[in-house]
């Protein structure tokens, strides 16, 4: 599952030339002064008093919320690693909207393990509203350029990226949401041997928690493999499995989970899609085909 992002560096194109201007540390947008106008006039005119975008829609309100989690203290350390090329630690891989999600018929958030190398063109140094957006953008293109464009195969094979592709042709593209347990990877690889493991876990674990918690998906498929397992449960106590299989397999390769406690959220737990097991594969196989539901033609 290597996806290294050579091609996004067009995607930047479509980006709004930064204005430089005089904003502390970490501003997360521009804050318009000196206009006389109360909290609720900057409402109308579409900002809050604090000069963040008001939230229209689902994208500008988890934009709003990854700014605030990134823009926090204790991960400053961290952001700023990332920063240094020398740390080997990928950029920060964030949710998205897709453009019907919405009115998609059904909505599944999909939850690999690390991107392994994520565009790695770019370093930022602040995480402002702009930057964050461009992050997300960046994930949303690639997403879209493997269901519908340039990177789209015809091949076969363990991908992650096939079993994304097998998930939107039986429930809908419209609803695919993209995660990982790991939001940053060490060396393109599982960040467990960096330094900053630690810091990766609670950052990532904040990021995955914000998409669910706005997005609301009605299914999330954990397939992180069993290099995600524990950093899934250290963010998701809760989890409730049934502590049994699913159609017939071992729950160690297919289980079912509510999810804590929003028994209208459905949660599955499988192997990696590149695993080579052929309980693995025989289990992925039953997920799409037997329990995920089918969209309407």
């Amino acid at each position: 599952m290597k996806y290294v992002m050579k091609r996004m560096t067009a995607i930047t194109a479509f980006v709004a030339p930064t204005v430089k201007m005089a904003k502390p540390p970490y501003c997360v947008f521009p804050i318009t002064r000196g206009m006389g106008k109360s909290a609720v006039e900057y409402g109308k005119i579409g900002f809050n008093i604090t000069g963040i975008r008001q939230v229209n829609d689902l994208q500008e309100v988890l934009l709003s919320k990854y700014v605030e989690i990134l823009n926090k203290p204790e991960h400053q350390n961290l952001l700023h690693a990332i920063n240094n090329k020398d740390n080997k630690l990928s950029n920060i891989h964030l949710g998205f909207v897709p453009e019907h999600y919405e009115s998609a018929e059904h909505k599944i958030l999909i939850v690999g393990r690390e991107t392994r190398s994520w565009y790695d063109s770019k370093k930022f140094d602040e995480y402002h509203a702009e930057n964050v957006r461009q992050l997300m953008s960046l994930s949303k293109d690639f997403i879209w350029w493997n269901l519908t464009g340039d990177l789209k195969r015809n091949t076969k094979g363990a991908t992650f990226f096939n079993f994304v592709r097998k998930v939107a042709k039986r429930s809908g593209r419209e609803g695919i949401l993209w995660a990982n347990i790991f939001a940053v990877d060490y060396k393109t690889k599982h960040p467990k041997y960096s330094d900053w493991f630690k810091d990766i876990k609670t950052l990532s674990c904040k990021l995955l928690r914000a998409q669910i918690e706005i997005l609301k998906p009605r299914s999330i498929l954990f397939v992180s493999g069993d290099g995600g397992v524990v950093a899934r449960r250290e963010c998701f106590p809760d989890l409730s499995g049934s502590g049994q299989g699913v159609n017939g397999l071992n729950k160690g390769k297919l289980e079912k989970f509510s999810f804590e406690g929003d028994k209208e959220i459905i949660c599955y737990r499988a192997p990696h899609p590149s695993t080579r097991n052929r309980e693995g594969r025989h289990a992925l196989k039953v997920l799409v085909e037997e329990l995920l539901p089918s969209a309407k033609v």
